[in-house]
Order: C-alpha cells, then structure tokens, then sequence
C-alpha cells in the first residue's frame, strides 16, 4: 500500500474487488476471473472516487471505456457548489446518515506499514463490502438531487472521464 494505493506505483497490487447490485455482494480475492464479464453486463457502474477504480481495473487488463459511471463524490462536488472538493466516502456517508467506514483496516494495518496483501481476507472482504454499501446507498439518495443543471454538468464529466483517465496512463 504504497503512495497510498496508487495504482501507477508498481509496488502496489490490486487485492480485492466487490460489487454490489442492491440486493447481491460478488467478491473477487486475488483472482479476478470473470469480472470483466460481470461489469460489461452492468448499466451503470458506481463509485466513490471512481476513477481510482478505473485505474485499479485498467492495471489488471480490463478495459472500462465502455463503462457507463456514476461518481458519488463528484456529485458531492457538484452539491456543494463545487467548494467540498475532496469529500472523503466516510464524511458523505455521516452527511447522508448511512453509517460510517470501518476503521480497523486503516488504523490496524495500513497506519502500521502492513500491506493489503497481508490483512486476513475475511476483514478486508468485510471492509469492503462496506464501502461498497456505503456507495450504493449514497447513491440512491443522490440520484434524486441534482438539479438539471447540476445533471448536465457531471454526466458531460463522466463521459470525460475515460479521456482523462487515458491521458494519465
């Protein structure tokens, strides 16, 4: 977990990934067989700071320029009048009152140099699926927000967002 999971940083690796449609988790732990498939099948792929994830799934060979997204923290953005700049997942999550991230991975392993590899699979699962819902419900109530105006602005952006993501590969 170096440079703070950067993706371009080849120390790092991607460990982990969960999905969630509102009903079912899919998890992939080190082996990600399949999940190109299962995200070509969604509609719209949600995340907080989605293009991170973008970069995490372009790292491991899957191409997420056909995704069509929705980024709960550019929303965030938007919302606040484009001041709040960088709204951490936790913060628009006690902002919504959905619950809060779980802190143990942070403060347990990642503040004392342990690397993600090496945190038990069960936690970081659990983790994750965590942040996960947290999105998913974030987006329930945001997509009833914004204003068309707002609308127009962050779908233009997301659209945007596989350029921008090409120019920083």
């Amino acid at each position: 977990t170096y440079n703070k999971g950067n993706p371009f940083d080849p120390r790092n690796n991607l460990v982990s990934v969960v999905i969630y449609d509102g009903t079912t988790f899919k998890e992939w732990y080190k082996d990600f067989t399949g999940l190109d498939e299962e995200l070509r099948s969604a509609d719209l792929l949600i995340g907080f700071n989605v293009k991170f994830d973008l970069h995490w799934l372009n790292a491991i060979g899957i191409d997420t320029s056909v995704l069509t997204l929705w980024d709960c923290q550019y929303v965030e953005y938007l919302l606040s009048a484009q001041q709040w700049k960088y709204p951490s997942l936790d913060e628009t999550a006690e902002r919504y009152e959905v619950g809060h991230k779980i802190d143990i991975i942070k403060s347990e392993y990642w503040d004392k140099g342990i690397d993600t590899l090496d945190i038990p699979p069960d936690l970081l699962l659990k983790y994750n699926k965590e942040d996960v819902r947290l999105t998913w419900d974030i987006y329930q109530l945001q997509k009833n927000i914004l204003s068309d105006a707002q609308g127009n602005l962050f779908y233009v952006h997301m659209a945007d967002i596989h350029v921008i993501i090409e120019m920083e590969r």
